[in-house]
């Protein structure tokens, strides 16, 4: 996936400065798609540069520009959503991490798992918060959606604990390296 596709999703939410796209980012985007400040600056330039986006500065702040998607950029988010099937494989070094530390004896698994489970039950966290805070009844379509991807955020991070839970299970068995 491209973060292109990410920040004109943001944008077919509303026109948005620089810094605004940031802070959307830090409190939901970002919890499923992670970029730096730098990142997100380069791309409204090339979004712009292609037409997809198009800015004006802000009446608000004479230093800041406002970025709105374009016809052409509606079309182009259409056209991914509708024709791209791809599934993106898992790349995470917590699991190679793991599957390296199996060869060496003098390393425990252990701590690697429970700081993975805590960082999930942090997250866990972070999302009841946010379903609590950000859904009230009744829901429109909109809230619907976006509901549906905080319920997949929310049965991803309890999926995760639970399978650390299970790996501390299996491991409590074998002694652990000294």
């Amino acid at each position: 996936m491209s973060l292109a596709y990410a920040i004109l999703t943001a944008l077919t939410e509303e026109p948005s400065s620089g810094a605004d796209l940031l802070k959307r980012f830090d409190k939901s985007i970002g919890y499923f798609w992670n970029c730096t400040h730098q990142q997100i600056y380069r791309e409204l330039k090339q979004l712009e540069g292609n037409g997809y986006i198009s800015s004006e500065i802000s009446t608000q702040k004479s230093t800041s520009f406002i970025y709105r998607i374009e016809p052409k950029g509606s079309e182009w988010l259409n056209e991914w959503i509708e024709t791209d099937k791809t599934q993106t494989a898992t790349r995470d070094p917590f699991f190679l991490k793991l599957r390296a530390l199996a060869n060496f004896e003098n390393l425990s698994p252990e701590p690697l798992i429970l700081e993975k489970k805590r960082h999930h039950e942090d997250m866990l966290k972070i999302y009841q918060q946010i379903a609590q805070k950000a859904f009230k009844e009744p829901l429109n379509r909109n809230q619907t959606i976006k509901k549906m991807v905080l319920q997949a955020g929310l049965r991803r991070e309890q999926s995760n604990i639970d399978w650390c839970n299970e790996c501390l299970e299996m491991l409590a068995k074998f002694d652990t390296p000294k």
